[in-house]
């Protein structure tokens, strides 16, 4: 955390990102937030994450978090897929 910054957590970020799709496809993207990187090895992450969404969401929402496995590399080969098409 660097002081004098405006920051907010991973649960914010992910909910207000959500927040800024029309209710049709937030719904959708709740069921396949995916977590990559080396910090998705975390022990507990995809559970936390879960948790926190649920309550950030609106009532009756499903929250599904995928953990990717590859690991650091995870965001590269996602992008490096995305990116062939």
């Amino acid at each position: 955390m660097m002081v004098g910054t405006n920051q907010i957590d991973i649960v914010k970020a992910i909910a207000r990102t959500l927040d800024t799709c029309p209710a049709s496809v937030a719904s959708q993207l709740r069921k396949n937030i995916i977590v990559v990187g080396g910090g998705s090895k975390i022990p507990g992450l995809a559970e936390r994450l879960t948790r926190d969404l649920i309550s950030e969401s609106p009532t009756g929402s499903t929250i599904k978090i995928y953990v990717g496995k590859g690991g650091s590399e995870g965001a590269f080969l996602g992008m490096q897929y995305i990116a062939k098409y």
